[in-house]
């Protein structure tokens, strides 16, 4: 009893620093990501002061729960229990895609020869689906005709946005605005960007949510036909 108590001490002696590191090179992250264009759209923004609450208080929220996370699932992934370990790494995998090689990269130094080899292997999965998740935007419109959209990709660049994309899905004509390399930045941007456009703009995940894209013109604009489902 007093062997497993020690060792447990031990195992969050190390994982303390851990955690500590990835909350701030993740927040680091994200608040910085705010491109210079949208800093001046929200300088000339009469929403300017809401927005910025709302995206302050959503970071707050996003990393309490962050924080939560990590300090339920890093001790899972060092441990030597081979399914709680592989359970853990399918969970960070799920929550969070963008991030997950992030965290499995700062948690190697600190496994165990045991579980080392396990982890790396985790780690290179996870790279992989950074590389398939590192494309997300903010749908704004669905219309039935090509016209109506253009009008959506003009007003959105008028106003600064880049890039504005038009995907062909389903039938509908969607607009898309901005390209950011995780959901959770692309969410924040959300929040800037409803007041001035839709308040049910939405955030997806290009790679998943528009399988199969191909690139073809129409009407002289370029756009991207999804594969139907």
């Amino acid at each position: 009893m007093e062997a497993e108590t020690k060792k447990s001490l031990q195992v969050w002696l190390a994982i303390v620093p851990v955690i500590a590191t990835l909350v701030s090179t993740l927040l680091v992250a994200w608040v910085g990501y705010t491109t210079s264009k949208e800093v001046a759209l929200l300088e000339r923004d009469a929403h300017k002061e809401t927005v910025q609450l709302e995206q302050v208080k959503f970071r707050e929220q996003q990393e309490a729960r962050r924080l939560q996370f990590l300090e339920k699932q890093i001790p899972l992934l060092l441990s030597e229990k081979e399914i709680e370990r592989k359970s853990a790494a399918a969970i960070v995998r799920l929550i969070y895609p963008s991030e997950a090689a992030d965290i499995f990269s700062q948690v190697l130094p600190v496994a165990t020869e045991a579980t080392r080899p396990a982890l790396q292997r985790d780690l290179q999965d996870a790279e992989t689906l950074r590389a398939a998740t590192a494309d997300w935007a903010i749908v704004i419109s669905g219309d039935k005709t090509l016209e109506l959209a253009k009008k959506w990709t003009s007003n959105l660049a008028n106003k600064g946005y880049s890039p504005v994309r038009i995907f062909l899905r389903d039938g509908f004509y969607r607009v898309t605005a901005g390209s950011y390399p995780s959901r959770l930045l692309a969410e924040q941007a959300a929040i800037a960007l409803r007041p001035i456009t839709r308040q049910d703009a939405y955030v997806i995940g290009v790679g998943t949510w528009c399988p199969g894209g191909r690139a073809q013109s129409a009407e002289g604009l370029e756009l991207t036909a999804c594969q139907s489902k």
